[in-house]
């Protein structure tokens, strides 16, 4: 319907730089042409369960060998272990507990009088002791201290934090402490990126450890460098491509060009000053595939954000190097959808720059080989992707390989589908369900994503829950990033296999190496093996 066809040519302009459209950044991407200056990518605890109780101790002098034989019974339901009889006649209270539960108190025997030590033995107690009942566990409540971080694992300062009814701000590394958290809870908090503002509430949902990292895609300044590159010592075109590589910690961009060079502004998030390293590598091919390799240099820049956009000049040599070690990585894919599917493969460096040698070639057959370079602190990632009809997209990837490898294989998981409430659904309530399909029967782990149609504000959920509704958004500062009478669209993302949010909340973060500005290059500090899914996007609106 036209008012659809407006709502999504409204969103397309203005989530092309970000990195939630994945499916609109994946159609842009797939249109990038081989040739000329061009971006590539743009359980709880059991209550019933004790721990392990300690035995209640006798009064008498050392009566538990000399005193009778009865014991007093043991506690129910593990709960820990009452006190034994005998000794000098005193019960003994059992004091087992179970993680902070105390069992009850176990009444030992009528013992006999107990004799010394090493002396003989008492007459045995009369009566055993009655088994004590298992104690209900106190929730492990206590302080929090987290960490907040962006995809490159920057700290983000100044962010307001909110847990029950606790809040903080993160300090400039980050962290945050509140204060009597209960076993399980939600932290949420609000994060604004500067230039242009862009005010999203993060909220992950059923936590419980006490020292959490939390990601999210974005938080901190967005800088933009600029480069031109030319070549010495042509190399030849005919068959062969050039591909310039430029990583940091901060950020990273890969462009392929023609003879003419190349001419491109790579961004960097965070510090004012920033290293590059510009890795050129000038390559053969046959059917889009690599059959040898020719040139590498690399050069290193530095970019300052108070004159970012000064144009950097780099030349680069494409004179054949017959000392280019090269070798062969092959495995196998096993595919989700059946609908189609692209094969790429990279090397990737210590610097944060990822080669593209293979760059997203149409495969249906299951098994692979490519000829791949061995290059200075650069390794191989495999990387296998769906793009759907329905816009729902799926890439999986194995890293960290070298020249020689085989059986290296991939699985590309199924995505989230099912979303409801449906595409145009108006009049959502705020205690309207929201449910999805899980898609990769091994995760548990979702990003919830919802965004308002017409402005930079916008909701993500870290949950494993698969059904929901607006309430379920806690209150930060007293609001919710979602408003009545608001067109609003989601999706349920997937970043690996999680089992937990706990899981999710790990140090270092849980954001898949290509999951930021749905590019098809690896980026960020996460070098592990790994997935990354997204659902289709319906629209909604909520009433008024």
């Amino acid at each position: 319907m036209a008012q659809s066809e407006t709502r999504t040519h409204a969103l397309t302009a203005r989530h092309a730089a970000r990195g939630g459209l994945v499916a609109c950044c994946v159609a842009l991407a797939a249109c990038s042409s081989i040739l000329g200056i061009e971006d590539l990518h743009d359980e709880p605890r059991d209550s019933a369960k004790g721990g392990s109780g300690q035995a209640g101790s006798a009064t008498g002098a050392m009566g538990g060998k000399a005193g009778g034989t009865s014991s007093g019974g043991k506690a129910g339901a593990a709960g820990g272990r009452a006190g034994a009889g005998g000794g000098s006649g005193t019960a003994g209270a059992a004091a087992g507990s179970s993680s902070g539960g105390t069992a009850g108190a176990g009444v030992g025997g009528n013992g006999g009088s107990g004799g010394s030590v090493g002396g003989s033995a008492g007459s045995g107690g009369s009566v055993g002791g009655s088994g004590g009942e298992a104690g209900s566990p106190e929730p492990m409540t206590g302080p929090v201290s987290g960490t907040i971080i962006d995809f490159w694992r920057h700290p983000i300062a100044g962010v307001p934090v909110q847990i029950g009814d606790g809040t903080a701000t993160t300090d400039q590394d980050g962290k945050f402490t509140i204060a009597d958290v209960a076993e399980t809870y939600d932290a949420a908090f609000i994060v604004t990126t500067p230039d242009p503002d862009k005010v999203h509430e993060w909220v992950f949902m059923g936590l419980s450890r006490r020292d959490p990292t939390l990601q999210v895609t974005e938080g901190v300044i967005e800088h933009e460098a600029h480069f031109y590159v030319t070549q010495a010592n042509g190399g030849t075109f005919d068959s062969g491509y050039w591909y310039l590589a430029i990583g940091s910690a901060n950020g990273s961009r890969a462009s392929t060009a023609s003879s003419t060079g190349f001419d491109v502004r790579p961004n960097w998030y965070g510090p004012a000053e920033n290293d590059w390293t510009l890795h050129s590598l000038f390559m053969d091919k046959t059917a889009e595939l690599p059959t040898g390799y020719v040139a590498y240099e690399t050069k290193t820049a530095t970019s300052d954000a108070g004159n970012a956009t000064m144009q950097q000049d780099f030349e680069m040599d494409l004179t054949t190097n017959p000392d280019l070690d090269t070798g062969m990585v092959s495995g196998a894919i096993v595919e989700s959808s059946g609908e189609g599917r692209t094969n790429s493969a990279f090397v990737r460096f210590a610097t944060g720059a990822a080669l593209p040698i293979v760059d997203r070639v149409d495969a249906s057959a299951q098994s692979y080989q490519y000829l791949v370079p061995v290059l200075p602190n650069g390794s191989i990632t495999i990387a296998a992707a769906e793009a759907h009809d329905d816009g729902s997209y799926a890439i999986a990837h194995t890293d960290g390989h070298n020249q020689g490898q085989s059986g290296l294989d991939i699985e590309i998981p199924p995505t989230a589908s099912g979303l409801l409430p449906g595409n145009d659904t108006e009049n959502v309530a705020s205690d309207a369900p929201f449910s999805f399909n899980p898609g990769d029967p091994d995760n548990s782990g979702y990003l919830v994503h919802i965004e308002a149609q017409f402005s930079n504000d916008g909701v993500f959920i870290v949950t494993t829950n698969r059904q929901f509704t607006l309430d379920d958004i806690p209150l930060v500062n007293g609001m919710r990033k979602i408003t009545a009478d608001t067109w609003y669209l989601w999706n349920v993302e997937t970043h690996g296999q999680f089992d937990s949010v706990d899981d999710m909340a790990e140090a270092g973060g849980f954001l898949d190496a290509f999951a930021l500005g749905g590019s098809n290059l690896p980026q960020g500090p996460s070098t592990t093996d790994g997935a990354f899914t997204t659902s289709y996007y319906t629209y909604f609106k909520t009433a008024p």
